[in-house]
């Protein structure tokens, strides 16, 4: 996937989620358990983002760095279009949609796991939703390193057949 499409791609998925759910912690963690699932599923992620283990467990670097960049205080750029017609982040906790997500460039599989890790989610404190972002993959790195997609892979109970299916990723 190339980059600008990988950008795009990943602001319409900030947007279907802030659709949804306004609280930031959430919609990361929306976006890490959806590309579990599609990687269990349909063995890719939904737009290849990379995740931090940060303390308060996975965080998805490409979404974070729009985000980061609509509230004005990180380096990343993107113009094409510009996250901040899409979202509206008023504070570190909240991020706003300011329209509907243009959803062709989201695959029915991708809106399908992103509907499915949302609703397995929704409903879970902070701190359940913490514990079960702690898992081995993120326990498999230090604070603030990046997580390796094997590791992600390897917490999926057919991680074998993922694995093969990517090729040896």
């Amino acid at each position: 996937m190339n980059f600008i499409r990988k950008c795009r791609k990943a602001l319409e998925t900030l947007v279907y989620i802030a659709n949804k759910d306004h609280r930031q912690y959430w919609i990361f963690k929306t976006i890490y358990f959806a590309d579990k699932e599609h990687l269990k599923r349909y063995g890719r992620q939904i737009f290849e983002d990379n995740y931090r283990a940060m303390k308060q467990g996975p965080v998805p670097s490409l979404a974070y760095d729009i985000v980061k960049n609509v509230r004005g205080d990180g380096w990343f750029v993107f113009n094409n279009p510009s996250p901040k017609t899409a979202l509206s982040v008023p504070d570190r906790y909240t991020i706003l949609p300011l329209r509907e997500p243009d959803v062709q460039l989201l695959s029915q599989t991708d809106i399908e796991c992103l509907d499915y890790a949302y609703n397995q989610i929704k409903d879970l404190s902070f701190q359940q939703l913490k514990d079960l972002s702690h898992d081995g993959a993120y326990k498999a790195v230090d604070q603030d390193e990046e997580m390796t997609i094997e590791s992600i892979i390897n917490t999926l109970e057919n991680s074998d057949e993922v694995m093969d299916y990517r090729g040896g990723d």
